[in-house]
């Protein structure tokens, strides 16, 4: 009988997100008789995901937040040393993969993995002495011991291993690629909303991220606001949650949002969303890796208009996805959503917004993945 190849991802939790959501495509499609695949967490409480995963004949192992390196280091080996032997170690934490990474190769793990899911140059400048110091010394402890280098865009890949990063042998892009066969089933635009509250005819705009300062809701209001004086039937539909709750809740009173915006919360039925509920994504990040949820807009056909801060390498339906700098204003973003939707609406495209077969399903990563994994 063939030996399973162990694989430990090490990573913050396992709540909806894009890394995560990411990672559970793979769990649930790979063959799990060839690869196991377990997760290290930097929590101790318990996150979304969690019963599926263990559903599925994999573990997870509370590893708490590394701010005692000390015991934080106990914990991370004795999980290698009593629930080993690891062919791999693949590590989704930035900069902090780096003593990841040393830990592993100290406990004679072969392959080890810094994943760059984010680009964060955007608002990293100008990092204190002790933060750049800690920057510095990931680095070169990821430079040492990492194996292989993957990134999920190339500006993610510049970000954490710096521009010329994919000359170094056993580097690559590797895309974020999802299931796309929730978005061949049709949902019913009148219950999805009906559920939420929104009226039938209302023109919907969507936004699907953690309540953070990266995906720039402040911003995202403001636009609102603009598109409710454009179009008095907007809705905005905010699919989520986060530490800055509180925050947008008091943005949309402070602006006189209350009837024209949703507040959804966390929900498992995305791709239903998607293709029921909304008419056009806007997405105005600071900064992002690759976002999946970019990917799921397309093959739901739903038009697209993010900020030129996305990397482009995002576009598989170029028809569907319009950018715009952030300089712009709310109202001008408020127009080019709705001209960019009503061109769409006059011209539809191939089912799934052209992405099967393509790099973003789900077939192109395991095979990817399964190299990577694979002994040498």
């Amino acid at each position: 009988m063939t030996r399973k190849i162990r694989i430990l991802h090490v990573l913050g939790r396992m709540n909806r997100g894009g890394v995560e959501t990411w990672l559970m495509h793979v769990l649930r499609a790979i063959d799990r008789s060839r690869y196991q695949l377990d997760f290290f967490v930097h929590t101790t409480e318990p996150s979304v995901f969690d019963a599926e995963i263990t559903s599925l004949g994999s573990r997870i192992f509370q590893g708490g937040p590394p701010a005692s390196v000390p015991s934080y280091v106990r914990r991370f080996r004795g999980v290698l040393s009593s629930q080993g032997p690891y062919d791999a170690v693949h590590a989704h934490v930035h900069h902090s993969s780096g003593l990841m990474l040393l830990l592993a190769a100290t406990s004679g793990v072969p392959i080890r993995i810094a994943h760059s899911h984010n680009d964060t140059r955007p608002v990293s400048t100008g990092l204190g002495l002790r933060r750049s110091a800690y920057v510095f010394a990931m680095n070169r402890l990821i430079d040492r011991f990492a194996t292989r280098r993957v990134a999920c865009s190339d500006m993610a890949g510049d970000d954490l291993f710096r521009p010329g990063w994919k000359a170094s042998p056993g580097s690559s892009v590797l895309y974020y690629s999802i299931n796309l066969d929730p978005f061949r089933k049709a949902a019913s635009r009148s219950a999805i909303r009906g559920e939420l509250g929104i009226a039938p005819g209302a023109f919907v705009i969507g936004h699907v991220g953690r309540f953070d300062v990266q995906k720039n809701h402040g911003f995202l209001l403001d636009v609102t606001r603009a598109l409710v004086d454009l179009r008095p039937d907007t809705v905005l539909l905010l699919v989520g949650d986060g530490p800055l709750r509180a925050e947008i809740e008091a943005g949309v009173k402070a602006r006189g949002l209350e009837r024209s915006v949703v507040l959804a919360g966390v929900r498992g039925d995305v791709p239903a969303i998607l293709t029921g509920a909304i008419d056009a994504m806007v997405f105005p990040s600071l900064h992002e890796g690759l976002p999946v949820v970019g990917l799921e807009a397309q093959a739901a056909g739903v038009p697209l208009v993010m900020s030129d801060s996305i990397s482009t390498e995002v576009i598989a339906a170029p028809r569907l996805v319009r950018s715009l700098p952030l300089a712009r204003s709310p109202a001008e973003w408020a127009q080019a959503i709705v001209a960019h939707h009503a061109e769409v609406r006059r011209s539809p495209g191939p089912p799934l917004g052209g992405l099967e077969h393509g790099p973003f399903d789900i077939a192109s990563s395991l095979r990817m993945l399964q190299e990577i994994y694979e002994p040498p």
